[in-house]
């Protein structure tokens, strides 16, 4: 897997995320790729990979923007869906629900992460750290409002 920057799509895998973004033709399709990123994590944390993860951090990612937050993502510009419109993804509340689990479940301490292998997503702690400085700022997005 290529990794050339720390945020959220700043690897391949999220960076296909984006092409099966594009290539969806309706938000349910569009809707059905996120639910499906996000799902593979979710419904068996102890069976996925470090791509299945960062993968489904970016669809995440896209729910935040879906719902009119203020989120900037480092290279989402370059390697984020080029084609969508965020406004007409209507992200329901069980897709809503199910960003917010897994990018608390990425927001935990390593100790506490259930991954397929049992260790970090990152090499070091520096890149692990770096990332989830972005992975906050998404969890902060689609946060409940008070």
């Amino acid at each position: 897997m290529g990794v050339w920057a720390m945020g959220v799509f700043g690897n391949d895998d999220a960076a296909d995320l984006a092409f099966e973004v594009d290539d969806a033709e309706t938000a349910r399709e569009v809707r059905s790729v996120l639910a499906q990123a996000i799902d593979t994590v979710l419904n068996d944390p102890t069976k996925a990979d470090r791509g299945d993860v960062l993968v489904a951090v970016a669809a995440a990612a896209l729910v935040a923007l879906s719902l009119g937050t203020d989120l900037e993502l480092a290279e989402m510009d370059v390697y984020g869906p080029q084609d969508w419109e965020p406004a007409l993804l209507d992200a329901d509340p069980h897709l809503v629900s199910s960003a917010r689990e897994v990018v608390r479940l990425v927001c935990l301490p390593h100790a506490q992460q259930r991954w397929k292998r049992k260790k970090a997503l990152w090499r070091s702690a520096a890149e692990h750290a770096e990332y989830l400085r972005e992975v906050s700022a998404v969890r902060d997005a689609l946060a409940e409002p008070q």
